[in-house]
């Protein structure tokens, strides 16, 4: 178990849409296996806990005054499953294998909102967004002009 996001899978280059687009795909199945395999490790682990408390049942059953119960009552049964040691590690395991399961989804989730991130960056592109600024015919002097007057006013400021 042990969950491995990587933080720059969900990061958009919108200077290389086509390798992100190229990407995605990949990114998504990723996560999307990495889930499958941590929800199979959620049921593993949840079935192994059960498993476990139904083995330290029988001995607390079998030889109740070894696991402190003086009175055989269902009460002092399962206090005395709970605490034991076996059990509490087995929900230790079952707790952190659900926490991975959940990052993972939530991975997944993240994966949804990086296509709707590169479908809008797409958009914007596609619309000239992300375009150097053009003079209309005609003022591109003017803006030459422009730009030699504030490099010669810089120069005069530094004598």
């Amino acid at each position: 178990m042990g969950t491995r996001v990587e933080e720059d899978d969900f990061q958009v280059d919108k200077n290389n849409l086509g390798k992100e687009w190229l990407r995605q795909p990949l990114l998504y199945l990723k996560y999307a296996q990495a889930a499958a395999d941590a929800r199979r490790d959620v049921d593993e682990c949840k079935n192994a806990l059960e498993v476990t408390r139904a083995e330290i049942s029988l001995k607390v059953r079998k030889d109740p005054e070894k696991f402190g119960i003086l009175k055989a009552t269902e009460a002092g049964y399962t206090s005395a499953i709970e605490m034991s040691k076996d059990v509490k590690n087995a929900q230790e395991d079952f707790i952190v294998a659900r926490h991975d399961y959940e990052i993972l989804l939530a991975a997944v989730g993240a994966m949804d909102h990086r296509k709707k991130a590169l479908e809008n960056f797409t958009s914007l592109y596609l619309s000239g967004y992300f375009s150097d600024p053009k003079a209309k015919e005609g003022e591109s002097e003017a803006v030459s002009d422009m730009r030699k007057q504030e490099i010669r006013r810089r120069g005069k400021q530094r004598d």
